[in-house]
């Protein structure tokens, strides 16, 4: 704040001595806020010069006074006073400042009737505030009505094109500006590397680089480390290393851009390494740095990590920084450590907003519903005011009936609260509703919502659609059109759900049609909710055939199949396909497994079976409960039940559906005794019984 005051020398202005203590302590009232005696000193001035009139209204524009601002620059024209670059500059950095658009307008105004608006050094400062304040089109506008442009001119336009994500803009003006023979410095290479983010723009960046080169700016550290950047963005990590060791001089800045590229693709070893080398090299980190680090562990496999770089801040001047604090407790959240996140919660001495939604998305993300709550409630009694962030998380913790009751006092509180539900809490709002079952609920609120996006809307299709609310899908999918709203991949994917019987296939046809019209026919999960949807409605030719016509499969897409044809009793086609999968490379995954172990179901199919139960175990997924009963399910119907008692007995963990393969299986065959005395164990051990179980029973 301070550069927006100009600074004084008595010989560079060859000032009176009473004159310049004047201004001077005019300066030093206005830098510590007391403008009030700053304009008694003003005011009682016998003779003042331009920078007496600049300082003062300089000090009001740093205190966002606009009305005393104008007023003194009005007094000063009256006063034949001419105004010179600094009485606008440091107006216009202090309004900026505040982001005061309007009053960086009336400022504008008042350059134009001064006559200086063609001003090079002025030009460039409103080019610049009018970048800050969000208006390009202001800044654009005095940018091209100015006779004589500096580098500085181009670097400030540059910059708030790329600000304001006007990417190709940018571009264009950094080769105008190439056209017109202005020469770049490192200001321009180091905001016009920013505009290559993609690896779509990896080949401008790569033609940048090459201009770098050619004008010896390669080994200035400003742009070296925007290079590292731009190549870290176009997810070109080799060049971007490759670039930091080129480096002959690195600063932390450097170091944390090439670990925030790792950071991106979550290579918190690699990370970390870079970490303990910058320090022995000298160089400490900053807030930045440790942040990065952090942000490179996303799960428990990088937890050791974290911890690591958590014993690095111990004792450090960062350790009681809240935006630290909060990002080691991010990450023990993420790493799956919640007791280790709330432990650093506790002692963060002052706590922000940010701060309380990382531990409710945390317990929400792990199930922990009632401390999800229970810090959202300890977070109200402080005081804390919740954002949408902070409701959005708590909202997303309610995901069955039993939490419905916490989720409409959310609610209550969203509207007590009289906060503008915006459409992303209107729409978790929804949802939360649709997991808990209250459809109708939802279906309210969703009606009530000011606006809808498309997300809105696929919950809502979607909520119906997985509570078997076939009808009122596909009523609200018209309803979509009707009102102009384009329909996405989620969209039809729910749509394709609501079609779950051979009466909903007419419907399910012409939403197939639809999504073929919108362009959606070539995309895999599409073409995977088509089959599926087909399956159910036991037209399996036609899922046939959209699985045939699909440009590209993934292993879903063969698990859909293979798990129609067995719905409907096509065994023989269902193992075909499987062998199928096979030599075409496709691996299998847990579900694959589960659907085709349904195609083995007599005693004929015992050898496929062993098979199959041959790839799960090499897959190493025989121990999992859902893969483990299905096996058991499997031996039962192809009469071996001593295989199935040998895989039951090995289970590591059985579920009431494991018992009751196992029981039935033993029912089914006439060994009504191994029957009973297994439901006897079961209960023995715990395992509630259900109604499957007694059916199996009285069977036996």
């Amino acid at each position: 704040m301070a550069s927006c005051l100009p600074l004084l020398s008595p010989r560079k202005n060859k000032l009176k001595p009473v004159v310049f203590q004047c201004n001077q302590l005019i300066l030093r009232y206005a830098k510590r806020g007391s403008l009030v005696d700053a304009r008694k000193v003003f005011d009682g001035m016998a003779e003042r010069d331009v920078m007496s009139w600049n300082v003062m209204i300089a000090g009001y524009a740093r205190g966002g006074y606009g009305k005393e601002t104008f007023d003194l620059l009005r007094r000063m024209q009256q006063e034949c006073v001419m105004f010179n670059e600094i009485t606008f500059t440091g107006i216009l950095n202090a309004f900026a400042s505040w982001q005061a658009l309007t009053l960086i307008k009336l400022s504008h105004a008042c350059i134009v009737d001064s006559g200086m608006e063609c001003n090079g050094d002025v030009g460039s400062v409103l080019v610049d505030v009018y970048c800050k304040c969000g208006s390009v089109e202001g800044a654009r506008w005095v940018f091209d009505k100015l006779l004589r442009r500096t580098v500085v001119t181009w670097n400030s336009m540059i910059r708030g094109y790329i600000g304001h994500g006007y990417v190709n803009e940018s571009l264009q003006l950094f080769h105008q500006m190439k056209r017109e023979h202005v020469k770049p410095d490192k200001i321009t290479f180091s905001s016009i590397l920013n505009a290559c983010k993609t690896s779509e723009a990896l080949a401008l960046g790569k033609s940048i680089h090459s201009h770098i080169i050619e004008t010896g700016f390669q080994s200035d550290v400003l742009v070296g480390n925007a290079l590292v950047n731009m190549y870290s963005k176009c997810g070109c990590m080799e060049d971007a290393r490759s670039m930091f060791d080129e480096m002959r001089k690195r600063d932390v800045v450097s170091w944390t851009v090439l670990i925030v590229g790792y950071a991106r693709l979550g290579n918190s070893k690699q990370a970390f390494i870079l970490f303990q080398q910058m320090q022995h090299e000298g160089v400490e980190p900053n807030k930045i740095t440790f942040i990065s680090v952090l942000n490179a562990c996303v799960s428990p496999d990088d937890l050791g990590v974290g911890r690591l770089v958590h014993a690095h801040i111990v004792g450090s001047e960062f350790e009681s920084d809240v935006v630290v604090a909060t990002a080691f407790a991010s990450m023990y959240c993420r790493c799956g450590n919640i007791d280790d996140a709330n432990k650093i919660f506790d002692k963060t001495p002052k706590r922000d907003v940010v701060s309380w939604n990382v531990m409710i998305s945390g317990y929400a993300a792990h199930g922990h519903v009632e401390e999800a709550f229970r810090i959202f409630q300890h977070m109200l009694r402080e005081g804390m005011k919740p954002d949408r962030i902070t409701f959005l998380n708590v909202l997303n913790a309610f995901t069955s009936p039993e939490t419905l009751v916490r989720g409409k006092l959310v609610h209550a509180c969203i509207v007590d609260g009289r906060m503008s539900i915006d459409v992303s809490v209107g729409t978790a709002l929804v949802s939360m509703y649709v997991r808990c079952r209250h459809v109708e609920d939802a279906r309210r609120l969703f009606d009530r919502m000011p606006q809808r996006n498309i997300i809105s809307w696929n919950v809502m299709i979607s909520g119906y659609a997985s509570h078997g609310y076939g009808e009122e899908a596909f009523r609200l999918f018209h309803q979509l059109q009707k009102e102009g709203v384009k329909p996405d991949k989620i969209t039809f994917i729910s749509i394709f759900t609501a079609c779950s019987c051979q009466e909903a296939i007419g419907l399910g046809k012409l939403a197939h049609a639809f999504a073929a019209s919108n362009g959606f026919e070539s995309d895999v999960c599409l073409g995977n909710a088509l089959i599926g949807m087909y399956g159910r409605c036991g037209t399996i030719k036609d899922a046939w055939r959209v699985f045939l016509m699909m440009p590209e499969r993934n292993a879903v897409s063969w698990t859909v199949m293979i798990a129609g044809y067995c719905q409907h009793g096509h065994s023989r086609e269902a193992l075909q396909l499987f062998q199928h999968m096979q030599k075409e490379g496709v691996k299998p995954d847990k579900v694959t497994f589960i659907s085709i172990l349904e195609a083995c179901t007599d005693h004929s199919d015992l050898a496929q079976g062993r098979l199959i139960h041959s790839g799960i175990v090499a897959s190493g997924t025989e121990l999992d409960v859902v893969v483990g009963t299905a096996i058991v399910s499997m031996y039962s119907r192809c009469e071996s039940l001593e295989d199935a008692h040998r895989i039951f007995q090995k289970m590591p963990e059985r579920s009431v559906v494991s018992w009751n393969a196992m029981i039935s299986g033993y029912s089914q065959h006439g060994q009504s005794k191994d029957a009973l005395q297994l439901f006897y164990q079961m209960q023995q051990e715990g395992v509630n019984p259900d109604k499957v179980t007694f059916i199996s029973i009285l069977d036996a």
